[in-house]
């Protein structure tokens, strides 16, 4: 009996320690910020997201914002005008969506691409706040315009990598990327397997007199009202007195 615990007590010692020559599947990965202020003047910024990653590996980057209700119309005609004939509320689509790659998706995925990294297949993961006519079609019009706005896009070929070991990669993070938490999802492939991933968060958030406005939009909207009246009368009153100086002369 104390044989047999012994036996069993270095079988699990030996399987405890790592094989020698066996590489560890890890990424260990950063980011240049760990949070964007949107100010007065906000423009979008650029984040540089670098790290290590396992031998003989490609790099697929994700870059997502949480979803967040949005409304959606649809255009019809209606006898001879054309004018909204349908309304909804999307749920359950990333705010944003931005794939970058090392090498071209389908030959990263040689069995298929993932469902969470193919854009394509988001269409049925979208709910809606009532039953409407056509999800699918309505669904489709988001991801078109999210892709318009360069919400939504895959880069291939954008990560850069030095002997195989070190990555980096510049995102470009749109003015139109809402405040909120950015996940930053690094995912190491190999022979069309995840073989390992990290993540990293940049925090997007208004500051300043962004912020000021935004909180006195939504906390008071009525003061929010009239401090957006007096700004138009005021605005009004300086154009026509620089018409009435420009009559003058």
């Amino acid at each position: 009996m104390r044989r047999t615990a012994l036996a069993i007590l270095c079988v699990g010692l030996i399987l405890s320690v790592p094989s020698r020559g066996v590489a560890r599947e890890e990424i260990v990965s950063d980011t240049s910020t760990d949070e964007i202020d949107i100010k007065l003047k906000y423009h979008g910024q650029d984040v540089l997201v670098f790290g290590t990653i396992p031998e003989r590996a490609s790099i697929v980057v994700k870059v997502s914002a949480p979803p967040r209700p949005e409304s959606l119309a649809r255009k019809g005609r209606v006898g001879p005008f054309w004018m909204t004939v349908e309304k909804a509320t999307v749920e359950n689509l990333p705010a944003a969506f931005l794939l970058y790659t090392q090498r071209p998706l389908q030959e990263t995925f040689v069995r298929g691409v993932p469902r969470e990294l193919d854009s394509a297949s988001m269409a049925e993961r979208a709910k809606f706040d009532s039953a409407v006519g056509d999800a699918r079609l309505l669904a489709d019009g988001f991801i078109r315009l999210k892709e318009k706005e360069g919400l939504y896009a895959v880069h291939e070929g954008a990560v850069e990598t030095k002997k195989g070991k070190v990555f980096k990669l510049t995102v470009p993070i749109s003015s139109k990327v809402p405040p909120g938490d950015l996940l930053f999802e690094i995912l190491a492939v190999r022979n069309g397997r995840i073989v390992a991933r990290d993540r990293d968060i940049v925090r997007i958030e208004k500051v300043g007199v962004e912020r000021w406005l935004t909180d006195l939009a939504f906390g008071h909207p009525a003061l929010y009202g009239l401090l957006a009246v007096g700004v138009a009368l005021l605005s009004g009153f300086g154009v026509s007195l620089l018409f009435r100086e420009g009559g003058a002369h």
